[in-house]
């Protein structure tokens, strides 16, 4: 199977299969990334799919060395959705620095407190983080070229947040 950097070489070149195969792969993640943040089904999906639709838009400037595909994208995803509550004025609460995965939900909590919930109630910094490297897997180095601080930042906040996640979780 090819690499997320292969396929996008090959999306450069026009192949409409390798920009699906990344569409397929990413797309219910950049879904649940999304909808944690506006909390509508129906903007979600549009927000999703102008950040797909940037991506073709601009595949040439996506470097391989520079940067992992992943990171790329959830940067041109966190953009769409800025774009679209100013292009639309809205007064949704858009936490574009949180990132909560609307479906996982820890069940054996006794008070069925979910992960999300958990992590929402997270300074937004901590949430941000916690799911880039938690999450969503992402490296310090990858986590810190989204967020936009140093790899030493992105651990620091991500044990803050397990931490304090581990005290709601106790606490709940």
């Amino acid at each position: 199977m090819p690499t997320d950097q292969e396929l996008m070489v090959q999306v450069k070149l026009g192949d409409q299969a390798a920009f699906s195969a990344l569409c397929r792969k990413y797309s219910k993640r950049i879904f649940s990334y999304i909808l944690g943040k506006v909390k509508r089904k129906e903007l979600a999906e549009e927000i999703s799919q102008e950040a797909f639709l940037s991506v073709f838009k601009n595949k040439d400037k996506f470097i391989a060395g520079d940067s992992k595909f992943s990171s790329w994208l959830y940067k041109i995803a966190k953009n769409a959705m800025i774009d679209s509550v100013r292009s639309k004025k809205s007064k949704l609460e858009v936490l574009v620095d949180e990132m909560p995965d609307p479906g996982f939900y820890v069940r054996d909590i006794p008070t069925e407190l979910s992960y999300m919930a958990a992590i929402n109630s997270l300074p937004t910094n901590l949430a941000a983080t916690f799911n880039a490297v938690c999450i969503n897997g992402m490296n310090h180095n990858e986590a810190s070229k989204l967020l936009g601080i140093t790899p030493d930042n992105v651990r620091a906040r991500a044990s803050r947040a397990r931490a304090q996640l581990r005290s709601i979780i106790a606490a709940g």
